[in-house]
């Protein structure tokens, strides 16, 4: 089994970026654990969100264009 931790930065929710990225897991029938979330209290905070991916497959390239890149990212591939 595959795995990678994964950090997100910036509005990871009300831009779907952290829904979009769960079902993108779900569709690739992988499995994801939430490590971290910290959600910003105003609506100029940043959230922030540390998971865990794995699955069957190997993961994806650092730069996956099939998923948003609007905030930051950083994939620790283990």
């Amino acid at each position: 089994m595959s795995e990678a931790e994964i950090e997100l930065t910036g509005h990871i929710i009300d831009s779907m970026i952290l829904p979009k990225i769960f079902g993108a897991v779900y569709d690739l029938n992988g499995e994801f654990e939430v490590l971290e979330l910290r959600i910003g209290k105003t609506k100029s905070d940043y959230s922030y969100a540390s998971m865990r991916i794995m699955g069957q497959r190997p993961p994806p390239p650092r730069h996956n264009s099939s998923l948003p890149t609007q905030t930051g990212t950083k994939n620790y591939g283990r």
